[in-house]
């Protein structure tokens, strides 16, 4: 579901969570003048957002909820000479007419308390961000923000206790009161996606674990049953895996007038999951397919109606290169977020809202 890279890039985390009512909405957008509405040949209408704040490096987590437009949480340095003033918390919601500001009260709070910044946001579908960091002296550290200044704490000092010398890799929600956290002990190559971790299904309400067991690769996606999907090592299939084994119990295959369309290019941007239908980006654009099937056959987002820079050669060739991070907006209505690259030299890019 997510994509990592951190120092000086800008990285898009697609976190597929809620934003409700723990943030409050101001009214004022940052762009006076609506994005243009665009329609492809095929009917999908999108539009093009730049960056809410494009002369700053920063981490941007991407935090959506049913019913609600999507909010990015962008994280900036204070001081990009002085990392010791920390990090700044900024919101902004995605409306059909701009970048609104959305208030997030804990922000300069949460800075003081922990100015090394956040390993993880995420949220439920309550509308509850969480924010996860890495403490040198008590080890992982998940808060609950609240609506005001004020944030709670959830005790993990169970897992702390049991994989004291690992590091964190992930955190995701399983349901709204269970997440599964992703280990690997210090030792292992961390830049190697292949390396199998450990994994800890943890219940948020009565602050203890549930199960332990083991993932075969760090990217992984959870679903609401606490089994996992994840791209086979040959980028050729999806394969579908319980905590407690090694080897899948069944596979996916993405077929299209008889030819496979995952490649290893596309596995890197993961696999998304919504109310029991996966997706994921192939060569021909986004395929889906309910959890249960065999085969996904169906392009919900060709890639003749990617929005790109056609003048890139790699892009016009190949247009699912330009795509960087992408996310399924929650509901029914069809409605993708997709992270474009201005070009294939750069790690820079713009936000496209697809209506199917």
């Amino acid at each position: 579901m997510k994509r990592t890279l951190f120092c000086i890039l800008t990285i898009t985390c697609f976190l597929l969570s809620a934003c409700a009512d723990n943030t409050n909405t101001a009214s004022n957008t940052s762009s006076s003048a609506a994005p243009v509405l665009h329609k492809t040949k095929s009917g999908i209408t999108y539009q093009v957002f730049d960056k809410p704040i494009s002369d700053k490096v920063s981490l941007d987590y991407t935090v959506l909820a049913k019913d609600q437009d999507p909010l990015i949480i962008t994280v900036t340095m204070i001081d990009e000479s002085d990392e010791s003033k920390g990090l700044e918390y900024h919101g902004y919601t995605l409306r059909e007419n701009g970048w609104e500001d959305t208030a997030l009260p804990w922000g300069s709070a949460f800075n003081k308390q922990f100015p090394q910044g956040p390993s993880f946001i995420s949220g439920d579908s309550n509308g509850l961000i969480y924010i996860s960091v890495v403490d040198p002296q008590k080890g992982i550290r998940l808060f609950q923000m609240g609506n005001s200044e004020d944030y709670k704490e959830i005790d993990l000092s169970e897992i702390n206790k049991a994989y004291k010398d690992y590091e964190l890799v992930d955190i995701q929600f399983v349901t709204d009161e269970e997440i599964a956290v992703v280990l690997q002990e210090a030792a292992d190559d961390a830049t190697d996606p292949t390396v199998a971790s450990d994994v800890v299904l943890f219940d948020l309400v009565r602050q203890k674990i549930l199960d332990k067991g083991s993932v075969i690769s760090k990217y992984v996606t959870f679903a609401e049953d606490g089994t996992y999907y994840t791209i086979s090592t040959s980028g050729q299939c999806i394969q579908h895996h319980t905590i407690h084994d090694k080897m899948p119990d069944r596979v996916i295959q993405c077929i299209i007038d008889g030819e496979g369309l995952i490649s290893e290019t596309t596995a890197a941007l993961g696999l998304q999951i919504a109310d029991d239908i996966g997706y994921i980006v192939t060569s021909k654009g986004i395929c889906s397919g309910k959890l249960s099937d065999k085969i996904w056959n169906t392009l919900v987002l060709p890639a003749e109606d990617l929005y790109y820079n056609e003048n890139d050669k790699l892009f016009h060739e190949a247009p699912f290169n330009s795509i960087y991070g992408y996310a399924k907006l929650p509901g029914d209505n069809g409605d993708f977020i997709v992270s474009t690259l201005l070009n294939s030299e750069s790690v820079d890019y713009q936000w496209v809202r697809y209506s199917l």
